[in-house]
Order: C-alpha cells, then structure tokens, then sequence
C-alpha cells in the first residue's frame, strides 16, 4: 500500500478535527464570556524518524518500537489553546450584568460544590434573592459564600473592586480571581529533586533530575498567564472553567468590575470565516488524495494479477 495514503488520511483527520474547533467557535459568537480555541498540530513523522530513523533503517532492528503503517501519518491535533483575549464590553444597563474589565474570573459553585470559574457575567436572582449565573450555578463572594441580595433595600451596586451595595449600605464582597503556581509546591518538588540525585549514582543522578526536572517544571515556570491558564484550566462548556491542578491558586485579581456590561465573545467572525474556507479546502485536497493513492493500489493490484496470469 502507497505509504502517501497515511500522509493524506491524517492531513483529513487533522483538517477535520480543525473544522469541528472552528465551528465551535462561530456557534458561541454571541455567548458572552466564550473564549475562542485553536487547534496545535503535532509533526508526527519527524518524531519517529528522529529516535529510529527511516522505516528501511528500521528493518531487522530489534527495538521495543515497531514501525507500523500508521506510524508513517505525518500531522495530528495535539491540543487545543483558549485565546484569553479580552472580548468587546456590551452595555446592556441590566443591573445584574457585570463584565470584567482586565484579567480575572467569576467564582461559581458547580455540580457536587465544586469551585468554577467564567468570564461570563450574565447574572440573574433566584426566588430566594440568591446571585446565579445561566447555568444556575450560585455566585461566589470573597468567603466563597453565596450572594444572598435584598429584597426592596434600595438600588444593587456593584462597585470597580467588587464591593456589592444596598443603597448605599454594602453587604457582600464579588469574588474576582486570578491564578498563579504555588510556590511551596514548587519548592517540594525541587526538594524531591536533590533528593533523587542525592540517592542515585551520578550518570543516574543526572537522567532522573532532567526527566524529574522537565515534568515539575511543566506548569511552574509558565512565561505568562496565558500560558498558564491553556495547561491548568479546562473547559467544561457554558463558558466556565475548573481548575484541574491543586498547584494552581488563586489570587485577587487586578480587573475591575463594570455594571451593566457583559463582556462578548473574543470571537472573530471574519477571521473564522476565512480559517472556515481555508480549511474546508484543504480537506478536500487531502481526501482527493486519499482517493487518488487508492486508485495506485487498485492500479498495481490489477497489474500484478496480469503478470502473474
């Protein structure tokens, strides 16, 4: 079989898993808070070429990695990364929508109580006064309390800081968090690094603490938030977020609040129509491939039979 084949199938695979991101992201154009996703692509066949060399090379070799066709794909999704960019601030003159201006994030309890975070600041009252989001999730002030608002006290404020107010009388603190790595985390693990060498023999010594190093060090020394935020938040839909590393901790955050305001998907309509188009094309170059090596196979299959005839 054409080794091309595996090449074109994981160019439609890839373009495909593409097209799936995109249109995620145009279907939450106008969900406030949405931060739109971009797909990073992995170079296979580099990868596999670097540690054994070429397939051929591989041959008679006894290694505990085998060549396989599948090993021949040349591209696949390795990721996704959440552009964190600040999405355009609508004015809505609702009491109860409230946007962030700069970095930070809402404090949500989630299903079983757990802690989430959103940028969405699309907030409603239940029947009991109590703050929610859209999805029914409670508010969270500084205490990671809910927010219990007054009924028939006089006019909500919420202040830049987060301050909420009953006519003039303030009652409750909004939580607004940021993140950063914990740093005693960090020093146990440089700490159980030295150990390890410690323990071991020196060439030993040296391959532990580089593999030890490169896995502690993943999340921890991060060149900005960003970076940050795309390894240690995940996206669990409705615009919110949970954290998945205990090492991460939260922060007061240096955005402020502006009432009345939500802050809209960071969406670009027309730079997502263009990738839309881009991509969609070249899908389709790549299963006219597919259907091209395919038709080789058939072609040698059939002038093989003749020969051998």
């Amino acid at each position: 079989m054409a080794s091309g084949i595996y090449v074109s199938s994981s160019a439609a695979r890839a373009r495909l898993e593409q097209l799936e991101t995109i249109s995620n992201n145009l279907a939450n154009m106008m969900t406030a808070g949405f931060k739109k996703q971009e797909a990073i692509y992995r170079e296979i066949h580099n990868e596999v070429h670097s540690s054994l060399g070429s397939p051929d090379q591989a041959q008679g070799v006894r290694l505990p990695t085998r060549f396989l066709p599948e090993d021949r794909i040349g591209t696949a999704i390795d990721d996704h990364y959440t552009s964190w960019a600040q999405g355009p601030l609508d004015e809505t003159n609702n009491t109860f929508d409230l946007a962030i201006e700069g970095q930070g994030f809402f404090s949500v309890r989630g299903p079983d109580d757990e802690i989430m975070y959103t940028r969405n600041g699309r907030f409603t009252l239940d029947s009991e006064g109590v703050l929610r989001d859209q999805g029914g999730f409670e508010v969270l002030d500084v205490t990671q309390q809910q927010i219990r608002i007054p009924v028939n006290q006089g006019q909500i404020e919420f202040s830049y800081d987060g301050q909420v107010s009953a006519n003039g009388l303030p009652f409750a603190k909004l939580a607004i968090y940021d993140f950063e790595a914990n740093p005693d985390a960090q020093n146990n693990q440089q700490a159980q690094g030295n150990q390890a060498q410690g323990a071991q023999g020196a060439q030993g010594a040296q391959g532990a603490q580089g593999a030890q190093g490169d896995q502690n060090q993943s999340f921890l020394n991060q060149p900005n938030l960003n970076a940050l935020l795309n390894t240690q938040l995940d996206p669990v839909g409705k615009s919110l977020y949970k954290v998945q590393d205990a090492n991460l901790i939260t922060k007061p955050s240096s955005g402020i609040i502006r009432q009345g305001y939500v802050e809209g998907s960071n969406v670009n309509a027309v730079y997502e129509m263009t990738n839309l188009l881009s991509s969609t094309r070249l899908f389709e170059y790549s299963t006219t491939a597919m259907k091209a090596y395919n038709e080789m196979d058939l072609q040698a299959a059939r002038d093989v039979s003749r020969v051998n005839a």
